[in-house]
């Protein structure tokens, strides 16, 4: 979960040094299993403010056994911040009906203690899979592919991608080289190609290496 919940914090904008996920089955968490902090944007699965997560596999997660976790510190606490309260239920696998289900425990429980009820949210195994595909990566681990599978989208809007690419000297020299002889008025230089396949660690090779000159009509 907690794989799951730092993609989705990164598509969002939701702060990633705020995921909590909890490393202990049964640890004294107050009834707050993982946390995520507000996103930048309206998420599908973060929403829009701060939420408590609970994380419930198999018979841990029927409606019976969700009676008084919403009462528990840190759900009460979020919700009455205006945060959002949602139940993860890995083992519920009867569709909308279970979702609908552990949602009336939750939901009738917080309104009689006085607790808002508007942000408490229910995820069973078939939404949890949805959202487990609509991040690869995730999903294939689990399903025993190489680890750091993206998508194209996703890789592109990677922090690491959005500073401008700064090529060493050696290349910003050539560059320039061929653009002077290629000038209409001055230039040497009819009709040039560059090609050739990159290079790792920011060199690409001096451009002189990879250009053929062709003497003709100018393109």
């Amino acid at each position: 979960m907690i794989e799951l919940l730092r993609a989705q914090a990164h598509r969002c904008g939701s702060p990633l040094s705020e995921v909590r996920v909890n490393t202990e089955d049964k640890a004294k968490d107050d009834g707050c299993d993982g946390w995520t902090a507000k996103p930048a944007t309206k998420d599908d699965w973060l929403g829009e403010t701060d939420t408590c997560w609970q994380l419930k596999a198999g018979a841990s997660g029927t409606p019976a056994r969700l009676k008084g976790e919403v009462g528990k510190p840190l759900p009460k606490k979020t919700l009455e911040a205006g945060g959002r309260f949602v139940e993860v239920g890995s083992g519920s696998t009867n569709g909308k009906k279970g979702e609908g289900d552990r949602l009336k425990i939750l939901t009738d429980e917080a309104s009689v203690a006085g607790i808002p009820t508007e942000r408490i949210e229910v995820i069973g195994s078939e939404r949890l899979a949805v959202w487990c595909n609509q991040n690869p990566a995730v999903a294939a681990r689990w399903a025993g592919r190489p680890d750091g599978l993206w998508t194209l989208s996703d890789w592109a809007n990677a922090e690491v991608h959005q500073v401008p690419w700064q090529a060493p000297d050696s290349i910003k020299e050539e560059i320039a080289r061929q653009r002077s002889a290629l000038e209409f008025d001055t230039g040497s230089v009819q009709h040039l190609h560059i090609h050739g396949q990159p290079r790792g660690g920011g060199r690409l090779g001096l451009l002189s290496s990879s250009v053929a000159r062709h003497r003709g009509q100018r393109r």
